[in-house]
């Protein structure tokens, strides 16, 4: 048992469920997200933070970079200061840079990371938040399945005030299922 792994009666097990990052509407759905994994887990509570529902944005493959060009210039214009694109792999990361120009990648070299537009793989945005996060799904999409849903959890929870989902053609299907979500078009 963890008790007895680290140090016996000395220690004890505390499950963190308050999220200081996000907002409440981006947390609620992150939760319902994490609910579609079939696992019993712990539903993060937002401190009281009020923001805009997180959007999904659904477009023909062939106007995605102009979709994406749209989103970024109104975080911008919103005085977002750091915005993060994140794909599921780095194949969708290099498949939404070759389709649009001013995103940088992330790299787990970057020793700091301090404003911008940048782009990064799920499973590389943990720890990391930023103002406005936009979900893309190009060329990959998120299934229905405990690792995507997990990803994708991690992927909504790095936004701090505006969560936002560009896809593709009939990609992240699995968003139908979450209640909380905006459906807007750009």
């Amino acid at each position: 048992s963890a008790a007895e792994l680290l140090g016996g009666n000395r220690c004890r097990f505390m499950t963190l469920e308050q999220s200081y990052r996000t907002t409440v509407e981006i947390m609620d759905a992150a939760n319902g997200v994490l609910g579609l994994c079939g696992e019993p887990f712990v539903k993060a509570k937002p401190v009281l933070r009020h923001g805009s529902k997180p959007r999904v944005y659904r477009t023909p493959e062939p106007d995605f970079a102009a979709a994406l060009d749209r989103l970024l210039a109104e975080k911008k214009s919103a005085g977002y200061k750091s915005i993060a694109v994140i794909c599921k792999t780095p194949a969708g990361c290099a498949a939404v840079m070759e389709k649009t120009a001013g995103l940088r990648l992330l790299s787990p070299d970057d020793p700091t990371y301090e404003a911008g537009c940048v782009i990064v793989p799920s499973y590389q945005a943990k720890g990391l938040e930023f103002d406005a996060v936009i979900i893309c799904a190009l060329t990959d999409d998120w299934h229905p399945e405990t690792l995507d849903i997990k990803l994708l959890y991690v992927a909504m929870t790095r936004a701090l005030h505006s969560l936002d989902f560009l896809c593709a053609g009939g990609r992240m299907a699995l968003l139908d299922k979450i209640p909380g979500l905006d459906t807007a078009d750009l």
